[in-house]
């Protein structure tokens, strides 16, 4: 049973849940930036250092003396703290925004810089080719490749801002020191996409933005991650080429079949959105019904018949109701031809439909198996003359 099938995709119950897990994950990771003014809740004191949560799974420090100086201050208590850097994985914080645990010392000839260490620096201009920062009163330049995408288009906009840079190159003697954000962009990117991922459930519904369309299938963006919907979860129905389909920038509605926290892998599927095709045409049709369709394939056998959107039967080469023996059912059809055919067998349990060309008027197969188990019934003593009468019966029905 599809267990998706009721959900309605439109419904403002719907849209509404994903905006709400959208902002609720907003709320979570939204960015400190470095001189914010922001409210943290004592967690614990460890010697030197006293912890903070700032909320949005964000964890802050700040020296237990400055908190000894600020009065009576207990576990839980809340406070109103500023960012002053990031040190060892936790923000570091002071009360009155300055700490000199996060500066570099400008006192010294060499600022004491060592390659893959993080610092926090100010962009104070730009030139052709980069952003100059100031680090501690240490100036360093940042190329604008080694910034966010796009950073040289607007330099200006930049100019003033406090970021966090890794340490790429050193040379004191030079005074050459080159920053990059690229590792910090890529790091605060990893981080929210396992925080969103985290928070998605498997099979609910989400709205998502196709970002790229390969042969098997496509790449749908919901919120912070990237997943597969393949291309045999696109449709019911049998897909040769996704274009035909979807399209880049496409918005569309997809259930999310699997996430794997693990490795970050993510898979959507768009089919189970729509109801079971053979559960509507088992509904729709019976045995003898006739029916138009489309030739999909020719097999030695007998021809692949589409008689419903994503139903397909078997035309027998014995049953392709010319009259006539043939070797190959191409010698009758051809591809993408439309045909009329009769529903001769269905097989529920196999989800499988055998047709016949020949209308029940000609071809009397079913009307003399049926008979047959009539006669069965009538007795080994009952003359032959019962079976005669029972298929003229039936053949003269089938003539009114």
């Amino acid at each position: 049973m599809d267990k998706t099938k009721d959900i309605d995709i439109n419904s403002k119950e719907n849209g509404d849940s994903f905006k709400d897990l959208m902002e609720e994950f907003e709320g979570k990771i939204s960015e400190i930036e470095i001189d914010d003014k922001v409210k943290g809740i004592v967690l614990e004191q460890k010697g030197e250092f006293t912890f903070l949560d700032l909320g949005g799974r964000l964890d802050g420090r700040i020296k237990t003396e400055d908190i000894e100086a600020a009065g009576n201050v207990s576990i839980g208590d809340e406070m109103e703290v500023f960012v002053t850097g990031v040190r060892e994985g936790f923000y570091s914080c002071s009360l009155n925004g300055t700490d000199s645990t996060d500066q570099i010392s400008s006192e010294s000839d060499s600022p004491g810089f060592e390659t893959d260490s993080t610092v926090t620096g100010k962009i104070t201009g730009h030139n052709k080719g980069g952003f100059e920062v100031n680090v501690g009163g240490t100036s360093c330049f940042s190329p604008f490749s080694k910034m966010d995408r796009g950073a040289g288009e607007n330099p200006d906009e930049y100019v003033g801002k406090v970021l966090r840079f890794v340490v790429e190159e050193v040379d004191d003697e030079k005074s050459r020191y080159i920053l990059s954000r690229r590792e910090i962009i890529r790091s605060e990117k990893d981080k929210k996409k396992r925080d969103f991922l985290n928070m998605l459930e498997e099979g609910r519904v989400y709205s998502g933005t196709v970002k790229s369309i390969m042969n098997y299938g496509a790449f749908v963006e919901v919120g912070e991650i990237e997943g597969l919907l393949h291309i045999s979860d696109i449709s019911h129905e049998k897909i040769k080429n996704i274009d035909e389909v979807l399209k880049v920038d496409d918005e569309i509605e997809v259930v999310l079949k699997k996430a794997d926290r693990e490795t970050g892998k993510v898979s959507f599927s768009m089919k189970e959105l729509t109801p079971e095709p053979w559960l509507e045409f088992i509904d729709k049709y019976s045995i003898g019904d006739k029916i138009e369709g489309t030739v999909e394939t020719l097999k030695p056998y007998g021809a692949f018949v589409k008689v419903f959107p994503g139903v397909s039967g078997l035309l027998h080469i014995s049953k392709l109701g010319t009259g006539k023996f043939h070797k190959h059912p191409k010698e009758v059809f051809r591809v993408g031809d439309k045909v009329n055919v009769w529903i001769d067998k269905i097989s529920e349990d196999d989800k499988r439909v055998s047709l016949s060309g020949e209308s029940p008027e000609t071809d009397y197969s079913n009307q003399i198996r049926k008979i047959n188990e009539e006669s069965e019934n009538v007795g080994k003593n009952s003359s032959s003359s019962a079976f005669g009468k029972m298929l003229d019966n039936a053949l003269n029905k089938d003539k009114k």
